[in-house]
């Protein structure tokens, strides 16, 4: 199958890798051509522009920054010409009513639109181990579980395009809860001097303490150094943005989430914006 992937991120990466490990013709495009070049050198087609990698593609993963960059690419001059009968996956993180803008846009000019939720990280799609909740019509659902069924572990439709981002809005908290204890913990086991080896032990091999992504950050918070590994500050403010707004809507209290965001808002603050959302670190145990 020929697969076209917009957008080289991290998420944007690992699913070209993984469907480039499966044997599918793979194009890629990024605004930023050197953040394309590792997947080149696996056998992906590194293309200049969104239209030449849509061209002729049997699907296309559009994994952007959020739903403005995912309309103005698949909307934009030079790439509008390609998408009449183009099947469209929405991997972009955005707000139900977003999406389904994108949608109707989308069959305005002959294509088709379905959306997937990632619900693991990038080192898990690479090894196989995805799992997904698909938001896409009835009759374009038996393509899109065939093409994910493949690409890791499970895939389970929610209901229409839309559906998918709204079962996110409910899994934002462990997300976001996870992080900052990654966080919380390193500091304190900082101030405590608890040994950096046994901290790494309880939180990526222990079977009761162990959080997701420790394993991947803890090495930048030990050098305080933070890459984007996982998701940046900004993201995480604006997952937390779409937290509070759907626990207001559902009347459910907003108080426990306020430090959460005092804290990714003063990271924000102190210039961590774009790096990865551990450096929250740096707000719970300042370099003295």
């Amino acid at each position: 199958m020929r697969i076209a992937v917009l957008g080289a991120g991290l998420m944007g990466a690992a699913l070209a890798t993984r469907l480039l490990a499966l044997g599918h013709d793979v194009a890629v495009y990024n605004r930023t051509a050197a953040k394309a070049a590792p997947l080149g050198a696996l056998g992906a087609k590194v293309s200049e522009t969104p239209g030449t990698a849509i061209e002729g593609a049997d699907a296309v993963f559009i994994v952007l920054v959020d739903a403005e960059a995912a309309r103005q690419t698949l909307l934009g001059a030079e790439t509008l010409p390609h998408l009449a009968g183009k099947r469209l996956l929405c991997v972009t993180t955005t707000s139900v009513e977003d999406v389904v803008a994108l949608g109707a846009e989308a069959a305005r000019h002959g294509a088709t639109m379905a959306e997937v939720s990632v619900m693991v990280g990038p080192e898990d799609i690479v090894a196989g181990q995805g799992q997904f909740i698909l938001g896409s019509s009835a009759e374009e659902a038996a393509f899109w579980e065939g093409v994910f069924a493949t690409i890791g572990e499970w895939v389970h439709r929610a209901g229409e395009l839309g559906f998918a981002s709204q079962c996110d809005k409910a899994f934002i908290a462990p997300f976001v809860f996870n992080m900052m204890g990654v966080a919380y913990t390193a500091a304190v086991a900082d101030r405590l001097k608890v040994p950096p080896a046994i901290l790494s032990k309880m939180l990526t091999n222990n079977p009761v303490l162990g959080l997701f992504g420790a394993s991947l950050v803890l090495p930048l918070i030990e050098a305080r150094q933070y890459e984007t590994t996982i998701a940046s500050v900004d993201a995480m403010r604006s997952a937390l943005g779409m937290l509070v707004d759907s626990a207001n809507e559902l009347g459910i209290s907003t108080a426990p989430l306020a430090p959460f965001v005092q804290a990714y808002d003063t990271a924000a603050d102190l210039g961590f914006s774009g790096s990865d959302s551990i450096s929250v670190f740096e707000v719970l145990n300042p370099k003295s």
